[in-house]
């Protein structure tokens, strides 16, 4: 009897264990990372998405266009320049993935207004 109830309280730990490694994993990632989309233009030709330590002000999924307009109400070219080549040179860089038009809009949160296809 009693070591059928160590079997059952050995069971649930697993249980507990195999839900709450997983969960505390993505809220630490969801916290101090940052999934930064860069589009296809000059410095980027094919797009990239950088996986790096969260920015100033950063979102867990964000962007050059949506970081300047959250800082300056506006979006100009020479923030997004500066922007996006801050990011490249960032030594937080942790992983490049490919593009993803998908991650894009849900950075910028609405359709493109300023860079066009």
């Amino acid at each position: 009897m009693a070591n059928n109830r160590y079997s059952e309280l050995n069971k649930r730990k697993k249980v507990l264990l195999a839900i709450g490694i997983p969960v505390l994993l993505v809220a630490v990632a969801y916290s101090q990372l940052t999934l930064f989309i860069m589009p296809p233009v000059g410095l980027t030709p094919d797009g990239k998405t950088l996986v790096m330590r969260r920015l100033d002000q950063g979102d867990f999924i964000d962007c050059a266009e949506s970081l300047c307009y959250r800082r300056h109400t506006w979006v100009s070219p020479l923030c997004l320049f500066s922007t996006t080549s801050r990011a490249l040179e960032s030594p937080t860089v942790l992983a490049s993935l490919p593009y993803s038009e998908y991650l894009y809009r849900v950075s910028v949160g609405r359709e493109r207004t300023y860079m066009m296809p």
